[in-house]
């Protein structure tokens, strides 16, 4: 059971970048680049504040919603702007820059037993 969570849980991590990398491998350009691009910028700026947060101030926050909102915006970005490249980097460095979003959190927890049972 365990290795079916595992699974899951990458699979759930690894979306987000999966739907970037086709946008940027595809022709197809989005009408709605403008507002993907809003939003890869948005989720950014989420990612940087949450990334100062835990790494500048060290303070980690029991309770945050900036991944989740974070990982929306750059799955939304990624629907919105499909096939624009400058979107997808901004929108990858997003996912990758913030400490709490999905794959930070698979990292950090791999090895914890409790949460894979």
């Amino acid at each position: 059971m365990s290795i079916v969570k595992r699974a899951a849980a990458i699979l759930v991590a690894l979306l987000p970048i999966a739907v970037h990398v086709a946008s940027a491998m595809s022709a197809y350009r989005s009408p709605f680049v403008l507002i993907g691009e809003a939003f890869a910028m948005i989720a950014l700026t989420v990612a940087a504040l949450d990334f100062y947060v835990v790494f500048i101030r060290k303070k980690t926050p029991r309770v945050s919603p900036a991944p989740l909102v974070g990982t929306v915006l750059v799955v939304a970005s990624g629907a919105f702007a499909f096939g624009d490249r400058a979107t997808t980097i901004f929108a990858l460095v997003a996912y990758a820059l913030d400490p709490a979003g999905p794959p930070w959190f698979i990292a950090a927890r791999w090895r914890d037993r409790s949460l894979w049972r």
